[in-house]
């Protein structure tokens, strides 16, 4: 067993108790369509504070071409989807492109957070239908990325 702490961020307050759960990490967590991979070192750090995760490029389709939103730091990332800090304003709904590494996913924002100032948490769930290797190779280099 090891204490893990359910991504809900928070501003820097106390930790109140029973913010974090003990779970077993063999077991899935029921309320996810797929188990997540939790990049974070150490999750009692707050999120406008943590220098851990692996940088991403963000995109937006424009006319024709692919056009930069910016930068984003993945937190997690599951077959599912993928948790990110990033300054870049994105609404519920909004449809971006992440990149790592040559490997561009599509997803939607399903999930926001402001962190502190600009910078916020997003939630996001693949589009991509029947896309699992490409989903699994885009994993596959970011766990093999991140600063630990």
């Amino acid at each position: 067993m090891i204490v893990y702490e359910e991504f809900w961020h928070r501003d820097g307050s106390p930790i109140s108790e029973g913010a974090f759960e003990e779970i077993n990490l063999n077991d899935h967590d029921s309320r996810r369509q797929s188990q997540r991979i939790n990049l974070r070192k150490n999750n009692e750090i707050p999120l406008n504070l943590a220098c851990d995760g692996v940088s991403i490029s963000l995109l937006r389709m424009g006319w024709l071409t692919l056009q930069p939103l910016g930068s984003a730091n993945v937190k997690d990332i599951s077959l599912t989807g993928i948790g990110f800090l990033s300054s870049q304003a994105l609404a519920i709904n909004d449809e971006v492109i992440v990149q790592f590494q040559g490997i561009k996913l599509s997803c939607q924002i399903c999930r926001h957070q402001k962190v502190q100032g600009k910078l916020a948490f997003y939630g996001a769930n693949w589009l991509e239908q029947g896309q699992e290797n490409l989903r699994i190779a885009f994993i596959n280099h970011i766990r093999l990325h991140v600063k630990r």
